[in-house]
């Protein structure tokens, strides 16, 4: 079940969804892609949102206190190892039937649609990947991967939140950031971002 993470729906501009995507995407990436703890402390103290930030600090809280070589390992345990956590988006929901097959080639032709060009080996609903789409993707193309990818994305908080794993700090800082997109959906809501 998973846990209420409702925080107060706040206006998310351009920049900050840039941000916060962007430093999430990376934290969530194999440990050698983390530039220096410094900087990534840095930039998290510049995201606006109090619960994303507070989020985001708990897991380099982790980072800190671990070393590079338990940080690799309890990635790929967390990751590779585990059906139930990898982070792949519509694994959790078709695993390796024929619809994902379809549903990752609609994602891919989505990011082409919106000019974003995939340069990674990964498949299109890693979820670093598809937090640099939401990073740069035009509102109406973000909006559309929260509400697809929302159900998935808490599945594996839950998952995570289950196991004390400090990677659930760094998801349940997704759940926050598209709480606060969700109600941009609704074309009265007065928190939509300004384009």
């Amino acid at each position: 079940m998973t846990t209420s993470t409702s925080i107060p729906h706040t206006e998310i501009d351009r920049e900050e969804r840039q941000r916060v995507f962007q430093l999430l995407s990376l934290l969530l990436q194999y440990p050698d892609e983390w530039e220096n703890y410094k900087e990534l402390c840095e930039e998290v103290a510049n995201i606006q949102h109090p619960q994303i930030k507070q989020c985001v600090f708990s897991f380099l809280e982790y980072l800190e206190a671990a070393s590079i070589d338990e940080c690799k390992v309890n990635y790929v345990y967390t990751f590779d190892f585990n059906s139930k956590t990898n982070l792949y988006l519509t694994y959790s929901n078709q695993g390796e039937e024929r619809e994902r097959g379809q549903s990752l080639v609609n994602l891919k032709q989505l990011y082409e649609a919106a000019g974003f060009a995939m340069t990674s080996e990964e498949l299109a609903d890693y979820l670093p990947l598809v937090l640099e789409f939401l990073a740069v993707a035009p509102m109406g193309a973000v909006l559309e991967l929260v509400r697809l990818y929302d159900a998935s994305v808490r599945k594996i908080y839950d998952q995570l939140q289950a196991s004390n794993s400090p990677y659930a700090a760094v998801l349940q800082a997704c759940i926050y950031a598209f709480e606060i997109l969700q109600p941009q959906t609704d074309p009265n809501n007065p928190f939509k971002e300004a384009e």
